[in-house]
C-alpha cells in the first residue's frame, strides 16, 4: 500500500519541521511540535525493529519456561507468515501468551526462577531501549 505508513510518518516529521515549527511564534507550540516530531521518531524505530524484538523477546521467554520445566504448547510461532512478511499481531499474541506464563512461574515464588525472570526482564528493558532512545536523543 502506498505511500506506507513509514513514509506518511517521515513526511509528517518533515512537515512539522520545515513548515509548522518554524512558523510557530511561542514557546509552548513550539515545545509541543518539537515532542512531536520526537513521537515520530520513536514510532519510526518501533516500525523498523519491532517484529525482530518481539521475535528475541519471545524466544527468550519460551527458553527460560523450558528451563523451568514448563515449555510452553506450541500454538503460534515466531515462523508464522503473511503475504511473505511476519504478522505482527501473531507475534505479539504469542509475546502476551508467554507473559502470562512467566508471571505465573513468578508468583510460585521460586528463587532460581526468580532470578531468571529478573535477568530476563533486564534483557527486555536493555533490548527495548532502541525503542525509547530517539524520544530522548537530541534535536538532529
Amino acid at each position: 500500500m502506498k505511500p506506507t505508513t513509514e513514509e506518511m510518518l517521515r513526511s509528517f516529521k518533515v512537515t512539522l519541521e520545515t513548515v509548522i515549527i518554524p512558523d510557530l511564534q511561542s514557546p509552548w507550540p513550539q515545545a509541543s511540535a518539537h515532542s512531536m516530531t520526537r513521537l515520530i521518531d520513536h514510532l519510526l524505530a518501533r516500525i523498523e525493529k519491532e517484529d525482530a524484538l518481539v521475535m528475541s523477546d519471545n524466544e527468550k521467554m519460551r527458553a527460560l519456561l523450558t528451563s523451568a520445566g514448563q515449555p510452553p504448547s506450541e500454538t503460534g510461532t515466531d515462523a508464522d507468515v503473511q503475504g511473505g512478511h511476519l504478522c505482527t499481531d501473531l507475534l505479539k499474541s504469542e509475546n502476551e501468551r508467554l507473559r502470562l506464563h512467566i508471571e505465573k512461574l513468578l508468583s510460585e515464588g521460586d528463587e532460581a526462577i526468580v532470578a531468571k525472570i529478573r535477568a530476563l526482564l533486564r534483557s527486555q528493558t536493555e533490548a527495548e531501549w532502541v525503542l525509547i532512545e530517539p524520544l530522548f536523543a537530541p534535536a538532529g
